[in-house]
């Protein structure tokens, strides 16, 4: 089949997913693109089938789910299991707290410190500039925050769904937004440490043009996952019923995500090519170690970007691909979101020391390495998108991040 027909059979699909299409029973799914699927048992061996084929659910269990509305057709949702893996979540929050927001706190204090001796000096320091240290804020209160109310309100309230209710709607896109923020300014910045580091053994145009366009692809796919985020709405302003709106409203989401990732992926394989190029050249004209060691962080940094990109398209596919999962999203929801509780953690915590040896306590009293005068002292292993982070995160004096 030729590429224009298989896009050709694409855009139908989705296009007839706007026109028709709803749920028929206890026994069936009846979607526009998948048609009826039948069940293995009926209301999925959780509820009682009506005479007007509508299922009642058994105590615990509902068909009531996030964007694709099945209440009433099925009753496969366990809803302890559900608020069991948000209490996990929820945990992990608590956790990944304990452990880092006193870097957090340690290194806005350093940045504070750091402005007023330069403000007596008449040198302005912008928190804009900060790139690092923004993304923090932007896990600290935006994205975690909104993760865990959102896990709360889950908790709490058994009929509170992304897509049907408001409070999960807004809570979800803030949350994702709160994320993506968080990575438009982490990621770039780190890449760009990583290689500036080098570049008086590269060509510096060379690593100038691979930063601005990793920063301009950064900025795309960001601004493309935050407005993915409020694709719900659409749903929860067409009343939240599972409808044709939910069917497309899903397939666009899911199908954004899973190219997002791929882009993603396939943005930090070009990276790792290119500059390991640039670095394996450098190196054998002058068999410099420094030069290797550079090589190896920034192939690391982002053939784990790789890595995680091609899991995450899978975890995805499975959720897109079978209309049995369709109506489960309250599972996936809560697991997949345990990366951005990681990202945040590994973000402020985990830091690699090059040079100047001098280190100083956070207010946790974990080790936090600070105090070098050269703004390429910490390099990161980092990873993009609803993806988990290894990174490492210090400003100098004279940063610019």
């Amino acid at each position: 089949m030729k590429k224009t027909q298989v896009f050709g059979f694409f855009l139908l699909s989705l296009s007839a997913s706007f026109i028709g299409g709803e749920a028929s029973g206890c026994t069936t799914f009846d979607y526009t693109i998948y048609g009826e699927i039948d069940k293995k048992f009926e209301c999925s061996g959780h509820g009682t089938c009506t005479p007007n084929n509508t299922c009642v659910c058994d105590d615990g269990w509902t068909g009531l789910s996030d964007i694709i509305n099945t209440e009433g057709v099925d009753c496969q949702i366990s809803i302890p299991a559900v608020k069991g893996i948000w209490g996990v979540t929820l945990l992990l929050a608590v956790w990944g707290q304990y452990k880092g927001f006193g870097h957090f706190v340690y290194r806005w204090k350093n940045f504070r410190t750091s402005q007023a001796e330069k403000k007596k000096r008449g040198i302005h320091v912008s928190i804009f500039k900060q790139q690092v240290l923004l993304a923090c804020f932007c896990f600290e209160f935006l994205c975690l925050p909104c993760t865990v109310l959102l896990g709360l309100v889950r908790i709490i309230f058994d009929d509170e769904r992304v897509g049907i209710t408001f409070t999960s709607t807004l809570l979800f896109a803030l949350a994702k937004i709160g994320f993506y923020l968080g990575n438009f300014f982490y990621n770039p910045t780190i890449l760009a440490l990583t290689l500036r580091d080098g570049k008086k053994f590269l060509n510096g145009a060379n690593v100038d043009q691979i930063i601005q366009v990793y920063r301009m692809a950064t900025k795309a796919l960001t601004a493309t996952s935050i407005l993915l985020g409020f694709l719900p709405f659409i749903v929860f302003f067409d009343g939240g019923k599972l409808n044709s709106t939910a069917e497309a409203v899903y397939l666009v989401y899911f199908i954004g995500m899973v190219l997002t990732i791929v882009l993603i992926g396939l943005q930090s394989l070009v990276i790792a090519v290119r500059a390991g190029k640039m670095f394996e050249a450098s190196y054998q004209a002058t068999k410099d170690e420094k030069i290797r060691l550079m090589k190896e962080k920034v192939t690391d940094l982002n053939m784990s970007g790789v890595k995680q990109a091609f899991v995450q398209v899978l975890f995805y596919l499975m959720f897109l691909l079978n209309p049995y999962a369709w109506n489960l999203h309250d599972y996936f929801l809560p697991i997949s979101w345990i990366s951005f509780i990681i990202l945040g953690k590994k973000m402020m915590t985990a830091t690699v020391r090059e040079g100047d040896s001098t280190t100083k306590r956070s207010a946790k009293g974990t080790t936090t390495l600070f105090g070098s005068k050269s703004r390429n002292d910490d390099l990161s292993y980092a990873m993009t998108n609803n993806v988990i982070a290894q990174s490492s995160v210090a400003e100098s004096e004279n940063s610019d991040i």
